[in-house]
C-alpha cells in the first residue's frame, strides 16, 4: 500500500498565531504553525506507516523546530525532521536540496506539499521535483498547500495590535494542486500535439480532472466530457495504429472527441487554463473534418513518423475509394483483388491473356477501370507504394532495399501529395451526365473500324460516336494549334464521354490530351499489330490488326 507523505519546510520568523481556513477541509483551531494545520486538516486518515517529512536549516531548527514540535504533539503518523538543510544561497546548494528531498520520496507515494515557509527558489524547486518523482517513481501529488498568513490584511508586527484575539485571524489555506494539474495536462496535451501519441493523456486520472474543475459539486456532466474525450483520444490513436481501415472510416470516436471539447469549451465549471489546451487538441483533429478519415490517418501517420502504418493504411484506402466510386464493395475480398490488380495491370502493361483470377473472370470489370483516368495516372505512385511495403515487411534484407530510414517519410509524403493532386483534378471533371460512349476524334470514322475494334469499344463504353478530326496546317504556329485545342477541348465538354479515342496530328494530341486528363476525361489509343505478306507478283502487302485501347 502506498505511503502518505508530507514535505514541509519550517521557516525562521517568527510566526503568528491564527486560524488557517480551507475550502475543502473547514477551520482549523487556532494554531502558530501552519504544519500543525495541515496536520489536523488533511491528515485525519493518515496511519502509522505514513510519514510527515519536515526540513529544516540550522537557523529554523534553532529558532522554530521545538516550538513546532510541541505544538504538534503525539500523532499517529511519524514526524521526522530533516536536519542540516542548505540554505539555498547558490546554485549547488539549491541542487543539494534537490537530492535531499528526493531521496526521501520513495516509489507509489501519495504527497501532500506545504510550500507556505519555503523560501526563494524553494517553491519552484519542489514542483519541478514532484514533477521529476512523478516521472520516475510514480509518486501522486495529492495536495499542494500554501496557508496565506498576509491575506489577513494585517502586517505581522502590527498584528497582536489591530487582531488581538487570534479566533478572528482568519487566514486561507490554499490548494494549489490545480497548477500541478496544469502541468500534467499540458504535458499530456503537448506529447499528444506533437507526436500524436496520447500515453499521457490515458494516464490522467480523476485526480487530474477533479483539479481543474471549478466545483466538485455538480462536476460529473464535466468529469464524463473529459472522460469521453481521454477515451475517444485513445482509441483513435489505437485503431490508426493498429490500421483498422474499416474502424477508421465508421468509427464515431472522432466526433465523440470533438462533442467532448465543444462541451468542455462552453462549460464555465472548467478552469479557464485548460480551454486553450483544448482548442489545440482540437485543432489537432482539423484534418478530420477536411478529407474523408482514412486520408486524414494517413497524413496522420506521415506527420508522426508512423510510416509502416502509413504505407499500408494508403494502399489500402486506395483500393477502398476506387471501390466505392465503382460500385464495389470495399469488405469484399474478391473486389479489392480486382482493383489492386488492375492497377499492377495498368502499371506493368500486363497482356489480357495472361490476367489472373480473379480480374480473368471479370474482364468487363477491369477494362472499364483501367481507362479511368485516376487509376490510368495512378498506377505508378501505387506500385511505388507496393515496392515502400514490401521492403518494410522485408526488413531491408532483399537486394536494393533503402537504408535510410528517413527517405520512407519522404517517399510516402510525396506519393500522398500527388494522389490528392490526382483525386483534386477528378473533382474538376463536369459531374452532370456522363455520356456512355467513347468519342472518336481521329483520321479513321467509327464505320470504318474493324469488327473486333468496335466489338471492344461497345463492350467497354457502350456505344462509339465520331467526332471529326480537325485538319491541321503544318506550317501553323504553336499559338495557333494551341487556339483550336482550346476549341476541340470545349467541344468535348460539351459531349461529355466517358472516354476520348484520339490519334492524329502529333503537336495537337499532345496537348489536347494533356488538357483532357487535367480535367478528368480518359484519353486512348487503339494499339495494331502490323502483319506483312507478298502478292503473287512479290510486292509486300501490310496489314494492321486491331489488338486493344491503351490509355495515355
Amino acid at each position: 500500500m502506498a505511503r502518505k507523505v508530507i514535505i514541509s519546510f519550517l521557516g525562521t520568523s517568527k510566526y503568528k498565531e491564527c486560524v488557517y481556513s480551507s475550502s475543502e477541509k473547514g477551520e482549523s483551531k487556532v494554531v502558530q504553525y501552519v504544519q500543525t494545520a495541515i496536520f489536523d486538516l488533511y491528515c485525519k486518515d493518515f496511519s502509522k506507516n505514513d510519514i510527515a517529512f519536515v526540513f529544516l536549516t540550522d537557523e529554523a531548527k534553532e529558532k522554530n523546530w521545538e516550538e513546532l514540535k510541541n505544538e504538534i504533539g503525539e500523532r499517529v503518523f511519524t514526524i521526522l525532521p530533516i536536519n542540516d538543510v542548505p540554505e539555498g544561497y547558490s546554485e549547488s546548494e539549491i541542487w543539494n536540496i534537490f537530492e535531499i528531498v528526493y531521496q526521501k520520496i520513495k516509489k507509489d507515494d501519495e504527497i501532500i506539499l506545504d510550500v507556505t515557509h519555503s523560501f526563494r527558489s524553494l517553491p519552484m524547486l519542489q514542483i519541478v521535483l514532484l514533477n521529476f518523482a512523478q516521472t520516475l517513481k510514480n509518486v501522486k501529488i495529492s495536495n499542494i498547500l500554501y496557508g496565506a498568513f498576509e491575506a489577513i490584511g494585517v502586517p505581522a508586527y502590527q498584528i497582536e495590535k489591530q487582531i488581538p484575539d487570534p479566533v478572528n485571524r482568519i487566514a486561507p489555506l490554499l490548494d494549489l494542486t490545480t497548477f500541478s494539474a496544469i502541468q500534467s495536462w499540458t504535458f499530456a496535451a503537448q506529447s499528444f500535439i506533437q507526436t500524436g501519441n496520447p500515453n499521457a493523456i490515458r494516464t490522467l486520472s480523476m485526480d487530474n480532472i477533479k483539479p481543474i474543475l471549478k466545483e466538485s459539486k455538480g462536476s460529473d456532466k464535466t468529469a464524463l466530457n473529459l472522460r469521453n474525450l481521454m477515451e475517444a483520444i485513445n482509441n483513435i490513436q489505437s485503431i490508426i495504429n493498429t490500421n483498422r481501415g474499416r474502424k477508421i472510416i465508421e468509427s464515431n470516436e472522432i466526433q465523440k472527441a470533438k462533442e467532448a471539447i465543444e462541451n468542455l469549451n462552453g462549460d464555465e465549471m472548467v478552469f479557464a487554463p485548460i480551454k486553450p489546451l483544448l482548442k489545440q487538441i482540437r485543432d489537432k483533429l482539423i484534418d478530420f473534418d477536411k478529407m474523408p478519415h482514412w486520408e486524414a490517418a494517413v497524413k496522420w501517420c506521415i506527420n508522426h513518423e508512423m510510416i509502416q502504418q502509413g504505407i499500408t493504411q494508403f494502399q489500402e484506402g486506395i483500393i477502398s475509394f476506387i471501390c466505392e466510386e465503382f460500385g464495389l464493395k470495399p469488405e469484399k475480398l474478391e473486389d479489392r483483388e480486382i482493383v489492386s490488380q488492375s492497377l499492377n495491370i495498368l502499371d506493368r502493361n500486363i497482356k489480357e491473356d495472361e490476367w489472373k483470377e480473379p480480374s480473368s473472370s471479370h474482364k468487363d470489370t477491369v477494362k472499364k477501370l483501367i481507362i479511368d483516368s485516376f487509376i490510368i495516372n495512378h498506377k505508378s505512385n501505387y506500385s511505388k507504394l507496393t515496392q515502400l511495403r514490401n521492403d518494410i515487411n522485408h526488413a531491408g534484407y532483399k537486394e536494393n532495399s533503402l537504408n535510410d530510414g528517413k527517405v520512407f517519410q519522404t517517399r510516402l509524403n510525396e506519393i500522398f501529395n500527388e494522389f490528392l493532386r490526382i483525386k483534386g483534378g477528378n473533382k474538376t471533371k463536369p459531374n452532370a451526365l456522363v455520356t456512355p460512349m467513347l468519342l472518336n476524334l481521329s483520321n479513321h470514322p467509327s464505320s470504318n473500324w474493324p469488327k473486333n475494334q468496335m466489338q471492344a469499344a461497345i463492350q467497354q463504353f457502350g456505344s462509339v460516336e465520331d467526332l471529326a478530326f480537325p485538319p491541321i496546317d503544318p506550317n501553323w504556329t504553336s499559338d495557333e494549334v494551341n487556339l483550336l485545342v482550346d476549341t476541340y477541348e470545349v467541344k468535348i465538354r460539351k459531349i461529355n464521354p466517358a472516354a476520348v479515342h484520339i490519334m492524329g496530328e502529333m503537336t495537337f494530341i499532345f496537348q489536347l490530351v494533356y488538357r483532357l486528363k487535367e480535367i478528368g476525361f480518359p484519353c486512348i489509343a487503339s494499339t495494331t499489330e502490323r502483319v506483312a505478306t507478298e502478292d503473287e507478283q512479290g510486292n509486300k502487302i501490310s496489314q494492321f490488326n486491331f489488338v486493344q485501347f491503351r490509355p495515355y
